[in-house]
């Protein structure tokens, strides 16, 4: 028994084992040396764990360094939701460059400036029928009633209309303005062409 127990790792202790002429004295020493093996055996018990673990965290570790890809390579394991959300951002900056692009430096025509209401609104009408393609803007500047023309980005596409608005105004001065104008930006819009 001594022997299997100094195998197993565990400390003999003589004194435990001698026998004592009184029975209480014998089981007391047994107690003893039982609880002892116990408290050995756990520690035991414990190293081996720690072993495992050891060696299997070690393990481990050297199976992320093995892989089938060549060396200087590597992988990359995109999900799919990330190009439904690149493409969503990238209508969504488009969508906000159309709405910048709406407008530019370009050219009005001021063909009214007057008091009289009525006089306007024939012009203004006017301007509609025989120029559709073409948006008048009237305004209110107590006591006087604007009325600009036109969206032109080049100043001789504004004289040509500079030139048929006054012939239908019987002759009358038609001022070409410097002013921020509307712009479709339309189907063929190139948001890599606004900076």
């Amino acid at each position: 028994m001594v022997l299997f127990l100094q195998i197993a790792g565990i400390n003999y202790e003589p004194n435990m084992m001698a026998n004592k002429s009184h029975k209480g004295m014998k089981v007391l020493a047994f107690t003893e040396f039982h609880l002892s093996f116990k408290k050995q055996r756990k520690n035991f018990q414990m190293k081996k764990l720690l072993i495992l673990l050891f060696v299997f965290f070690g393990y481990s570790s050297f199976a992320q360094v093995v892989d089938s890809v060549l060396p200087g390579k590597v992988v990359v394991f995109k999900d799919y939701r990330l190009a439904v959300i690149t493409k969503k951002e990238a209508e969504i900056n488009t969508a906000i460059l159309k709405t910048e692009a709406r407008t530019a430096k370009g050219y009005r025509l001021m063909v009214l400036n007057t008091s009289d209401k009525e006089h306007a609104f024939k012009v203004r009408a006017e301007l509609l029928q025989k120029f559709p393609e073409q948006k008048p803007y009237m305004w209110f500047a107590n006591p006087y009633i604007r009325i600009k023309f036109g969206n032109f980005r080049t100043k001789e596409e504004a004289e040509v209309y500079q030139k048929q608005i006054s012939e239908m105004l019987g002759g009358a001065s038609i001022y070409l303005i410097p002013e921020t104008i509307e712009v479709d930006p339309g189907k063929d819009f190139d948001p890599d062409s606004v900076k």
